[in-house]
């Protein structure tokens, strides 16, 4: 508060240099995190380009929704290490590369589901996109959907 209050009075205790940048870092940190009118928009996230081996994970991971991959797979195909490709999908998508892949084949599952045949059943659609475990899937699905898959099945 002290700097604040020499700040606004036009006589900074500091001069220019290192000092005074890590000072200011320090205060303007201390602004941003504290609570504020603004904490939301502060907080959204910015849309940074993606990097490129997180686009290559992210095309291969798409290319093979309807098989199982393993983190090696992904990280080979898109040409970094499986430690710096979970790096990359917590930064830019909040996730894990596996997380992403169950949250895509959840998405395809909704699609089919909502653009079923008749007589089309949601054991099939579940298999089709590799979940094996239906319970999970009903979970899964109503968390993210907020209907049950059979409901979604129906019209919703």
């Amino acid at each position: 508060m002290w700097l604040v209050a020499e700040a606004d009075a036009g006589s900074p205790p500091i001069g220019p240099g290192l000092m005074a940048r890590q000072i200011e870092s320090t205060v303007l940190a201390g602004l941003l995190e504290a609570r504020h009118d603004h904490a939301a928009q502060i907080a959204r996230q910015r849309a940074a380009p993606r990097p490129r081996h997180l686009r290559l994970a992210e095309s291969y991971i798409e290319a093979h929704l309807d098989q199982p991959i393993t983190l090696e797979e992904v990280a080979q195909a898109a040409g970094i290490s499986p430690r710096g490709l979970q790096l990359a999908f917590r930064d830019f998508r909040g996730t894990t590369p596996l997380g992403f892949w169950r949250e895509a084949r959840l998405a395809r599952a909704h699609a089919d589901l909502l653009s079923a045949a008749p007589g089309t059943r949601v054991t099939d659609i579940a298999l089709r996109w590799g979940f094996t475990h239906f319970g999970r899937f009903s979970e899964m699905y109503r968390a993210r959907y907020g209907l049950s898959p059979r409901d979604a099945l129906r019209g919703g």
